[in-house]
């Protein structure tokens, strides 16, 4: 929404238009009632809260868990910088992040210059409720691990991290929608794992991961079609066990 006000007087005269405003509309009723968490994130959330862009940068110094029954929402902007080893867990819980294209939520390493796999990744276990837009993930272990969960990411990003991009275990269903693995080492940008793992990746973009764009270990095929590989033609070498990804985005 965009908003400009103008002030009016008893006598009918009117002011100027002020500068026009953007806005976003809260997406979920009573967001900006939930209690907001400190800058120093750790332990187990097990009530609703909420990250404002505000307290930014957000700390996490052990490992942070959102139990069932519990939601972490975060607003356009948030950054989290993670301390050596942590991950933020989502066991049975729900996560909610509401990046924009202007305003990103970032999850980092202490210091940018740090190493790929300076911290272990987000962890997505028996959940539910699952929401991530305009996600930045950088220069962790794993980028994301999945299982027992269909998280939907869309318009995200993750790069740079040392073992996998995605690491998609029993039962991961994710839909995954209009984003980016890149730079990723170790396995690659995809590796799937177990019975159950039923990917929904489209329109999206794998480039410059080493030593496989995908290594599938998963007992049906695994469709990866409509998504770009960094040439028209990927070379097939790139992708390891039973895997789709023809027709490729060009």
């Amino acid at each position: 929404a965009y908003i400009k006000v103008r002030a009016l007087d008893q006598a009918d005269n009117v002011g100027p238009f002020s500068p026009t405003v953007s806005a976003v509309p809260v997406p979920e009723a009573n967001l900006y009632d939930l209690p907001q968490l400190n800058t120093a994130l750790g332990g187990d959330l097990i009530t609703s809260h909420l990250l404002v862009r505000e307290k930014s940068p957000y700390e996490l110094v052990a490992d942070l868990t959102i139990k069932d029954g519990a939601i972490l929402y975060m607003e356009p902007g948030v950054k989290i910088h993670f301390t050596a080893d942590t991950s933020l867990i989502v066991d049975g819980g729900g996560l909610v992040v509401y990046g924009d294209e202007e305003r990103p939520v970032w999850f980092l390493p202490m210091s940018i210059q740090s190493p790929p796999g300076s911290w272990k990744g987000l962890i997505i276990n028996h959940s539910s409720q699952v929401r991530l837009l305009y996600v930045n993930i950088v220069h962790a272990a794993n980028g994301i691990t999945i299982e027992n969960s269909s998280p939907e990411i869309y318009a995200s990003t993750i790069r740079g991290c040392s073992q996998s991009g995605l690491y998609l275990r029993s039962h991961a269903k994710p839909e995954i929608i209009c984003s980016t693995l890149t730079d990723n080492g170790g396995q690659g940008a995809l590796v799937i794992e177990g019975e159950g793992v039923v990917p929904k990746i489209r329109q999206s973009v794998l480039t410059h991961n080493e030593p496989f764009h995908v290594q599938s270990y998963a007992p049906k095929v695994i469709d990866l079609r409509e998504n770009y590989w960094g040439t028209p033609t990927p070379n097939p070498d790139l992708f390891l066990g039973n895997v789709t990804w023809e027709p490729a985005l060009t």
